[in-house]
């Protein structure tokens, strides 16, 4: 059909049928852009005037959007338009999902990141999401029926049938948008110089912030020019110390980030009452350490790179990007730098630029064990073991292991929970969290009689949350031994931040010119023995800190910094 022809039927319609075609498209429309608002929380926190304004422009999109669907030659190629933004909202919200934030452009350049990790998207797959095609193939049928001979019975059981349908999806759609609710515990991760933008023009907004900070950040590289207000400069100075030649760490320090680790699984018992994490509570509970249950993570869009910056830098990562893939090759602060032979033990090569930030990072060697074909943290840890085990000198080892990344696969059947008390995906969880466990177990009760690990500090965190934060979920542990530690030191909370100066002060470089932005969490007595330090009120928030980050690390801050 040719589309002048086209044309002509469409407006030879009656005034009542075209209407009715715009008022259905522009209901689905709406409905997407309601139900997509409430799966990213974009609603959590707006004023009321905020959320007149998101009604009026997020109806009016959906009008506009409706007007170009109606006019279209063939239902093919409208269909064709309604999948691309279902696409664009289901990512998204997979995305939030994922990080509890809503993508950037410079998200779309983290693919090759996806390497071996695919199957991870499927864990946060659900069915509310599936609504959303729903909504366009109802909306279709009900233009496919318009469009046909009003007298023919069976076109209008058609669009009876597809009445019915809408119907149900905004009765199941308002169902859940008003048991959506978020806990006293929920915090909100879009930046605040755009929350008001996003939340009130979501999700074209969204589209057009996308568009915006590709041109500025991406082909304009605006932000890198971006300097310090002199707020922030004094801000630096007041973390910062004068320059010092550090004294050698008189032991190894072991790093070790797990991916994902969180404290309610430490804590978890199965169905006859024994921890999931038998070694880490008995280390925990039968030994001189600092223990902190609730670090509150706070990687950005770069998830486990992000926690490695920030753990052994002590910066916090970009406020839009990743700082690993887009200035791998800065000149960071670090730990690695203090010890004469330093390695990190990674269990999944090529991912999150290492080759070039291990340098970065202070550290002289790369490893990459493998088994068959693939790595597992057996053989990342039983490296690590050899590392420490076969060095005469101080060795900083940084071992990242990989076995508790979503989907969580694992070929055990144990530990077994009672039915309904924790999800699929909390169960698969745990069960590779008690694997885990076993081979920390096995590589501590090695620590604690090896000749090499008698004044070597220890330390195990995660890289960040999995699980939002809430019920219990999406904190994380901070587990750390030193021969300096002579007494169980509990910390209540405390910042992803305050890992760094904590072990900075541990290890014997507490006059570092660089403390980082967080408190350290200890202090050490004249007898050179670690004590509590109640950090008080803090010199930086984490939201100045996270500005102040950026700015650095972008205009590489440190590069004239001697270390």
């Amino acid at each position: 059909m040719h589309s002048d022809t086209y044309m002509k039927k469409f407006w030879d319609r009656s005034t009542g049928s075209k209407l009715a075609e715009l008022a259905a498209i522009t209901l689905a429309f709406a409905l997407k852009f309601l139900l997509y608002r409430h799966l990213t929380e974009l609603d959590n926190g707006l004023t009321t005037r905020q959320s007149a304004l998101s009604i009026i422009v997020n109806i009016g999109a959906a009008a506009v959007l409706a007007s170009i669907i109606i006019t279209r030659r063939h239902i093919w190629s409208a269909a064709l338009l309604a999948i691309t933004l279902d696409v664009w909202l289901i990512g998204n919200t997979i995305y939030f999902y994922a990080n509890h934030l809503l993508p950037d452009w410079q998200t779309l350049t983290l693919v090759s990141q996806l390497r071996g990790f695919e199957s991870s998207i499927l864990t946060f797959l659900d069915w509310k999401l599936m609504l959303f095609p729903f909504l366009t193939l109802t909306s279709l049928m009900f233009l496919y029926a318009l469009r046909q001979p009003q007298n023919d019975v069976e076109n209008t059981w058609k669009i009876a049938a597809t009445s019915l349908l809408m119907g149900i999806a905004m009765q199941t759609i308002g169902t859940i948008a008003n048991n959506m609710h978020g806990t006293d515990d929920d915090k909100w991760s879009i930046r605040d110089d755009e929350n008001n933008f996003l939340r009130a023009h979501s999700p074209l907004g969204h589209i057009a912030y996308a568009v915006k900070s590709a041109v500025t950040e991406g082909m304009l590289n605006i932000k890198a020019n971006t300097p310090l207000t002199p707020r922030e400069l004094n801000t630096i100075r007041a973390v910062t110390r004068q320059h010092s030649n550090p004294s050698e760490p008189q032991g190894h320090l072991a790093f070790i980030l797990v991916e994902s680790l969180e404290t309610w699984a430490l804590d978890a018992t199965d169905i006859n009452g024994n921890s999931v994490c038998p070694n880490l509570q008995n280390y925990i509970c039968s030994n001189d350490v600092l223990y902190c249950p609730r670090v509150i993570t706070q990687q950005q869009y770069g998830r486990s790179g992000d926690g490695q910056l920030i753990t052994q830098t002590g910066l916090l990562p970009l406020k839009h990007g990743v700082a690993c893939m887009q200035y791998g090759d800065n000149t960071y602060p670090n730990l690695a730098h203090f010890f004469d032979n330093s390695v990190i033990i990674t269990g999944y090569p090529g991912v999150w630029n290492q080759h070039t930030t291990t340098q970065s990072y202070g550290f002289k060697h790369l490893r990459e064990p493998r088994f068959g074909a693939k790595s597992s943290d057996k053989v990342v840890l039983q490296q690590m073991r050899q590392e420490l085990e076969n060095s005469n000198k101080p060795t900083c080892a940084l071992a990242l292991t990989i076995d508790t990344h979503a989907p969580f696969k694992t070929q055990k059947q144990t530990p077994q929970f009672g039915q309904g008390l924790y999800s699929a995906a909390e169960t698969s969880y745990l069960r590779c969290v008690n694997s885990l466990d076993s081979l920390l177990g096995n590589l501590l009760a090695w620590a604690d009689t090896a000749a090499t690990m008698s004044t070597a500090t220890i330390v195990i965190t995660a890289d960040h949350n999995h699980f939002p934060v809430g019920n219990g979920r999406g904190v994380c542990p901070l587990i750390i031994r030193s021969p300096k530690i002579k007494q169980r030191i509990i910390i209540n909370e405390a910042y992803q931040m305050d890992i760094f100066p904590t072990v900075l002060n541990i290890i014997g470089q507490a006059n570092y010119f660089w403390q980082g932005f967080g408190s350290s969490l200890v202090a050490t007595t004249n007898d050179d023995e670690i004590t509590r330090h109640d950090i008080g009120e803090r010199l930086v928030s984490p939201n100045e800190a996270l500005d102040i980050s950026d700015k650095l690390i972008r205009s590489n801050f440190f590069s004239n910094c001697k270390q």
